[in-house]
């Protein structure tokens, strides 16, 4: 049978719906029903207005300035003897000051032994030449005695000592000695002169040993720096027994102007507590420090 074509699309439209129709179940049939969620609304990003923050000013503290300690003024010894300048005990003395902190030590002493001299001097112009210690440290020899010595070393030393040094001499000059002693005589030009000094002597012995007193001058001598340095005008003498184990200690007593008997033994251990002068000290075994006049 022939049929329009009209017919036969209408019939196929039928036949398409009434599959579309057999495809539906139950459980499932009909419309399938679709959710469409809302669009998640989407806030307004949240706007924070702080209050602007204000550093506060820097402030640049200058560094303290540095502090600094002024230099110590050097003392500036003069180192004289009467047992010349190539004895011993000078050049302990010498080795012994120079270890000390801000000195500045000069060597001028006979250039040769002229013991026993006290105050002597010579008249006219005075001859020196360069010379050295025993552990050969530069030095002045003067040709004369030793208060000559330190004439010439106040005129021609520049600038001017502090204090002038004068030993460590062979032989204790304590008591009426001091007189007649060529090393107190050259400290007692000095102070006569103007400037400060100190007298330094060992006791005799075999051997003799320098230590004792050499020890105690350059402890006087640090711990009166002060002094000196101001121009403190004063006349000392040091004397130390040569003692096996050392002296006792030391002692600063009065000068003893008379023997009066006591002997010229030495002990070493003695007991005895009242020291008078300078003599009992010495005598009974300690290094005695006294005051002498400086006119003499």
């Amino acid at each position: 049978m022939h049929r329009r074509p009209g017919a036969l699309l209408t019939l196929l439209v039928a036949m398409m719906v009434m599959a579309a129709a057999c495809g539906s179940s139950d459980d499932g049939g009909g419309a399938v029903e679709t959710t469409t969620s809302a669009p998640a609304t989407t806030s307004a990003p949240a706007t924070t207005s702080a209050a602007p923050t204000t550093a506060a000013p820097t402030t640049s503290m200058a560094a303290p300035p540095e502090t600094t300690t002024a230099p110590a003024e050097v003392l500036r010894i003069v180192l004289a003897n009467d047992d010349g300048v190539g004895a011993p005990g000078i050049d302990a003395l010498a080795v012994a000051l120079r270890d000390l902190d801000d000195v500045e030590v000069t060597i001028v002493a006979p250039a040769d032994e002229k013991s026993g001299s006290g105050a002597s001097t010579t008249d006219g112009a005075l001859t020196a030449a360069a010379a050295t210690t025993a552990s050969g440290l530069e030095a002045t020899a003067v040709d004369g005695f030793p208060a000559d010595a330190v004439i010439w070393a106040l005129d021609n030393v520049d600038p001017a000592p502090h204090v002038v040094v004068s030993g460590s001499n062979s032989g204790q000059n304590f008591g009426p000695l001091q007189s007649l002693s060529g090393t107190v005589g050259a400290a007692r030009q000095a102070a006569q002169l103007g400037v400060p000094a100190v007298a330094v002597s060992q006791g005799l012995a075999e051997p003799i040993d320098f230590a004792a007193s050499v020890s105690a001058a350059v402890d006087w001598i640090d711990d009166h720096r002060d002094e000196y340095l101001a121009g403190d005008v004063s006349l000392w003498s040091i004397n130390s027994p040569t003692c096996p184990d050392g002296p006792q200690g030391v002692v600063e007593v009065p000068w003893g102007p008379e023997w009066n008997d006591r002997g010229g033994d030495v002990s070493c251990d003695s007991d005895l507590e009242e020291l008078t002068d300078d003599i009992d000290a010495f005598l009974n075994g300690w290094t005695a420090i006294s005051e002498l006049a400086i006119a003499g």
